[in-house]
């Protein structure tokens, strides 16, 4: 859907920002890596603008938000080109930028690290770690759905039924209002 929505004029720094952003995820996704490299490409540019820096003194500048969105955009396009290793690394360093944020009500990034970073994990065959991270991200965001199907799976994958059944239920009940089925810790 986000690949017919209109431009978000460029004068809105941020907002275009974020633009670029989903649309380079959607084209990862779709396996366009050339078009999603070149929204990285428009991301970045607009990381230069000065008026990124500008911020209250209480807020997070639109810079923090935008590093995140830069290694977490660079982590997909990564996984898509089947270089999971380097994903994990580059959502390892979106985790930490996020971690560095201030924290606001609502937060100034809203799109967790950890649901990419604990499903990058998982195809990366590493599911005691991206346990960890799955349950980090609940004590952030309780009964978080989609840290919730990642757990899910990595306890499907570890043999252990009854604990995904019960995870699987509180996603399900996470994602009750839901006109999408959600089976997985990220789109």
């Amino acid at each position: 859907d986000i690949l017919s929505e209109p431009e978000i004029p460029e004068k809105r720094i941020y907002a275009n920002l974020l633009w670029h952003f989903g649309r380079g995820i959607a084209f990862a996704r779709k396996h366009n890596i050339v078009k999603a490299q070149g929204e990285l490409i428009q991301l970045q540019k607009n990381m230069q603008d000065p008026q990124m820096l500008d911020h209250p003194p209480a807020f997070n500048a639109a810079i923090a938000g935008a590093e995140v969105a830069e290694k977490m955009l660079e982590a997909i396009i990564a996984e898509e080109n089947d270089d999971i290793n380097k994903s994990v690394l580059l959502l390892e360093v979106a985790k930490k930028r996020e971690d560095a944020m201030l924290y606001n009500e609502p937060k100034d990034w809203l799109l967790p690290v950890r649901q990419y970073l604990g499903s990058a994990l998982l195809k990366a065959a590493r599911y005691k770690e991206a346990d960890r991270i799955l349950k980090e991200d609940l004590k952030q965001n309780p009964e978080n759905g989609w840290a919730l199907n990642g757990l899910a799976a990595s306890m499907i994958i570890q043999k252990k039924k009854a604990e995904s059944i019960k995870l699987q239920q509180r996603a399900q009940k996470a994602f009750e209002r839901s006109d999408v089925k959600i089976t997985a810790p990220v789109f």
